[in-house]
């Protein structure tokens, strides 16, 4: 008997929801990293794995949610993701919250005229947090 992929998942959001959905995944990240580094050894804290735990909770706890105006996130739109994995990895759930953040970026870069200067803002703003999300590395087996 084969086994049948789980379907992909479809949701409808409001841009707001979703950078503060994604936002969240970054900020949990951010917490475990500084608790992965916390609970390393004082003796290995210099070492390469304890730096990098540092590190990278120092970039994700310098991550900043974008500041969303009510009439952009008012806007709804459909994302379809695919079914979570049974384990996800840190690089997994970063990568759902910056694919999240792409989806916005596309809504927002289809914005009528009345609102374009602060969707360029707000655009501006997603590519920043996306670009410094998906620059943290994450050591070790969960990584």
């Amino acid at each position: 008997m084969a086994k049948t992929k789980p379907a992909y998942i479809t949701r409808k959001l409001t841009v707001a929801d979703a950078v503060s959905e994604a936002y969240s995944i970054l900020e949990e990240l951010a917490g475990e990293m500084r608790e992965a580094f916390d609970n390393t050894p004082e003796s290995l804290q210099q070492s390469a794995v304890g730096e990098a735990r540092e590190a990278a909770a120092d970039a994700l706890e310098g991550l900043s949610e974008p500041n969303v105006l009510d009439e952009l996130g008012r806007l709804e739109f459909e994302y379809t993701e695919p079914p979570p994995k049974r384990k996800q990895s840190r690089r997994d759930r970063r990568d759902q919250a910056t694919a999240l953040l792409g989806a916005v970026i596309a809504v927002v870069d289809n914005v009528d005229d009345e609102n374009a200067d602060d969707a360029v803002e707000l655009r501006d703003e997603l590519d920043d947090l996306t670009s410094e999300a998906d620059a943290v590395e994450f050591p070790g087996m969960y990584g």
